[in-house]
């Protein structure tokens, strides 16, 4: 009998959380009063780094526990499955948003630029993942990561963390000193963004390990919170104070393309800060808002996927109103939930 390994639900949470906030983002009408906590994506660190952090967690956690247990192939072909299907759909995403932009008299303005490569060769830009349309490219990287996933819990059960630290960090560090050198989807830098993925994997694949030294160690674990829940508390507030700093050292730190080493810094404390405090009330967070983040986390692929396609007529007219702004965020944020909740199309639509 295998051991069962038992889901995380500040994990679940903070992926349902970091998943509001990257919608309203990707909406991208401001004024809103979300954008307090948003920051439009503009402050030192977005919900998309933690999201993608945290999610290296889940499967480090889930599938490391299988690769312990000696079910490395089970793991593996997971792993894989999950990974041929986010690529499938993204590429029929990508592809139903090509057709609607090029039947529109006004075509949204977005990050990743319409093609025009002819059908073929759009067709075969998509399924490989080298054309992604639309606000659901993130999904790309999530692919190409749980490929290489199988190889890295390899690795880290044959006692090789370094080897996988160096490597990830190497490449990281790589990116930055030469920008723009892969883009296999085009925007960001899959070699570079990575870092934040391998290393959940790492913390999620020795969780009982490192709990077990933390333990061992006598540090002062309340010391220890309270100093970090105020330093990113602080540094959230200066990342707005600064939110305008266009200067070549701030850009550069900050970096999102290739992400900066202060980027990648204050996602990680950000995210370990906010875990930390959801964890430690987890029971009082789940009966106040888990009815709502829980189902939105629990089914992150779901909703990546169909916001993509509610919130691509968005794009064309903008009301820059913070009553409207607000109320447009709140009723796709609440559409997903309940899209989430009544299990529409999930038959059809993986989650």
């Amino acid at each position: 009998m295998h051991p069962r390994i038992d889901r995380d639900h500040s994990i679940d949470l903070l992926r349902g959380f970091f998943i509001c906030i990257v919608i309203v983002d990707h909406i991208g009408w401001f004024p809103s009063a979300f954008e307090v906590v948003s920051g439009r994506g503009g402050l030192f660190a977005s919900a998309a780094e933690g999201f993608l952090l945290i999610s290296g967690v889940l499967v480090g956690q889930i599938r490391g526990g299988e690769v312990k247990s000696g079910r490395f192939g089970v793991a593996a072909w997971r792993c894989l499955r999950r990974a041929g299907v986010l690529a499938l759909w993204t590429a029929i995403v990508t592809l139903v948003l090509h057709v609607v932009a090029h039947d529109m008299t006004s075509v949204p303005e977005m990050l990743p630029p319409l093609r025009d490569d002819g059908p073929l060769r759009t067709v075969l830009l998509a399924i490989t993942l080298r054309y992604c349309y639309g606000h659901h490219s993130f999904l790309a990287f999530y692919a190409l990561y749980l490929l290489a996933a199988p190889a890295v819990l390899w690795l880290l059960a044959r006692g090789q963390t370094l080897v996988v630290l160096l490597a990830s960090f190497g490449l990281w560090l790589g990116a930055l000193l030469v920008p723009g050198t892969s883009s296999w989807s085009g925007g960001f830098a899959e070699h570079s963004w990575q870092v934040l993925f391998v290393l959940g994997v790492v913390v999620g694949f020795h969780r009982d390990e490192l709990r077990a030294a933390w333990r061992r160690s006598g540090i002062d674990g309340e010391a220890i919170f309270r100093i970090a829940a105020a330093l990113a508390l602080a540094t959230f507030a200066l990342s707005w104070f600064l939110f305008h700093n266009q200067s070549v050292v701030y850009r550069q730190l900050f970096k999102r393309e290739e992400i900066g080493p202060g980027r990648l810094a204050f996602a990680i404390l950000w995210t370990s800060a906010l875990y930390a405090a959801v964890k430690r009330h987890e029971q009082a967070v789940v009966r106040a808002v888990g009815r709502f983040f829980l189902p939105l986390g629990r089914h992150s692929l779901y909703v990546f996927l169909v916001h993509a396609v509610i919130i691509f007529p968005l794009f064309s007219e903008p009301m820059h109103s913070l009553v409207v702004d607000t109320l447009v965020d709140a009723c796709v944020v609440g559409l997903m939930w309940v899209l989430v909740s009544r299990r529409v199309l999930f038959r059809l639509i993986p989650s």
